[in-house]
């Protein structure tokens, strides 16, 4: 199996451990919730709220220029610590 394949099952069983975990958390609330002792929250929103990978992340994007300047930022910060 590759490597990226491996990790990525692994990942996935991780959050699915986690998301067991919430249910459980929420099963718990519910009778408290169904009597108003608690505000009633559905368990997609106690799980957005309680695990933050739940929601999709959108991934940053720079521009060529923004990370030759990043680039350059590390360099001369290296340079100054006795580096290359």
């Amino acid at each position: 199996m590759p490597f990226k394949k491996g990790l990525e099952l692994i990942l996935t069983g991780f959050k699915k451990d986690a998301e067991d975990r919430l249910w459980e958390q929420w099963t718990v609330l519910y009778p408290l919730m169904v009597r108003g002792e608690v505000r009633f929250v559905s368990f997609a929103e106690f799980k957005r709220r309680n695990m933050p990978d739940y929601a999709p992340k959108k991934k940053e994007e720079k521009s060529t220029e923004d990370l030759i300047a990043w680039a350059e930022e590390i360099k001369q910060r290296d340079r100054r610590k006795g580096g290359l």
